[in-house]
């Protein structure tokens, strides 16, 4: 016991010190990108006197040689200020299991010792204020894909009483032409390809429900439907995507890891916008997906499964060691053949993710290109 201990208060101690490490590290990038000048993207903006005009829509405007952001509420209060106190009060042990010690607030409401910092009508501002800036994308959705799973349903109503076989059976041997004929219109080939996905990944699950024998791993379990409907319906030409325990050095170092990373192909930065974690029931903040952004105004999802529950989640840096975390949307994934049909609800979602992802992308490098463009423009200016 007593070794275990000095091991822990060991580890505790490297965590600090690679945080600081880091802290400064993250600092000097910023300094280095931002504080020469930071990229406002707007029309017909009224310039100041602390700006340059370097082109119709970039503005060059300068930061505080800090290059610290605020965020202060309607009420007064310093978010910041609330926080940097509050972690003061965390026993050494406990800091670096506390997600406001990395600089995340939890706009959840499941880490209750967060929210008890602040009142009712700050922590309604700061939940409505974040449900407004980060939200999912939505994705348009064709009658089409509402037929099929209309059809999914009445064949699992019809082989009620019949083998898992035949229902799959049936499922793999329905064709987009069948909607076409019953519902008298004409699918584009886009339409035809999602319904064939869509088949493919039903029967894959129905399989996979039909073959589990509980209790599993959490690994096991993952593969077989979170992270295999996560593999299927995401993008492979947008994102590339690992399962499995893929750990970040820092989350396996406190014992953390991520089960599903999505990687934008197409991003400057390779910016890692998804990350999941699987587990076997619901569990307390400081276990959820570590997520992190690189820009400011640019937020990251991260998804997390547990029993049959999927949540989605987003995070955005709202100001200066300030990442607000909150939930974007919670589903329940099918737990018997009868349910199958509720997938519906899964794919709607993950097309607003895979819709989410793909803006985040061009977000990511419009800013990039600003960047690259602000210097060209000075360099003109001063010729």
């Amino acid at each position: 016991m007593k070794d275990k201990k000095e091991y822990r208060s060991l580890l505790d101690q490297h965590l600090r010190e690679e945080k600081k490490y880091l802290s400064s590290l993250h600092l000097r990038e910023i300094q280095d990108n931002d504080i020469d000048a930071t990229i406002v993207l707007e029309q017909n903006i009224n310039l100041h006197d602390d700006t340059i005009e370097v082109a119709d829509t970039f503005v060059d405007r300068y930061e505080n040689k800090y290059n610290t952001r605020c965020w202060t509420l309607s009420s007064g209060t310093d978010v910041s200020e609330i926080l940097a106190k509050y972690i003061k009060t965390v026993p050494e042990e406990q800091k670096c299991l506390n997600p406001v010690y990395w600089g995340i607030l939890d706009l959840t409401g499941d880490h209750l010792e967060t929210k008890a910092l602040f009142s009712s009508e700050d922590w309604s501002e700061m939940v409505d204020n974040f449900e407004q800036e980060v939200k999912l994308s939505q994705a348009k959705i064709s009658d089409a894909v509402y037929h099929f799973f209309d059809e999914v349903h009445q064949i699992v109503l019809k082989n009620n009483h019949n083998p898992i076989m035949k229902i799959m059976m049936e499922i793999d041997m329905f064709f987009p032409e069948e909607i076409e004929k019953k519902y008298g219109i004409t699918l584009s080939t886009e339409e035809k390809h999602n319904i064939s996905v869509l088949k493919h990944v039903i029967v894959t699950y129905i399989e996979n429900l039909k073959d589990i024998d509980l209790p599993v791993s959490e690994s096991e379990f993952g593969n077989s439907f979170p992270n295999m409907l996560m593999r299927k319906l995401l993008d492979h030409k947008e994102v590339k995507i690992d399962v499995g325990e893929v750990c970040w050095e820092l989350c396996a170092r406190v014992g953390r890891r991520c089960d599903f990373r999505g990687i934008l192909k197409h991003s400057i930065d390779n910016l890692e916008a998804i990350v999941g974690l699987r587990s076997e029931k619901e569990i307390d903040n400081v276990q959820k997906p570590e997520i992190d952004d690189i820009l400011h105004q640019t937020f990251v999802l991260g998804v997390h499964s547990w029993g049959w529950t999927h949540d989605v989640y987003g995070m955005d840096c709202k100001a200066t060691n300030i990442c607000r975390l909150g939930r974007l949307y919670r589903t329940k994934m099918p737990n018997n053949i009868r349910t199958i049909a509720c997938l519906e609800e899964f794919y709607t979602i993950m097309l607003d993710v895979k819709t989410t992802l793909k803006d985040i992308c061009e977000h990511v490098n419009g800013i990039a290109l600003s960047h690259a463009r602000v210097y060209r423009n000075r360099k003109r200016k001063n010729q």
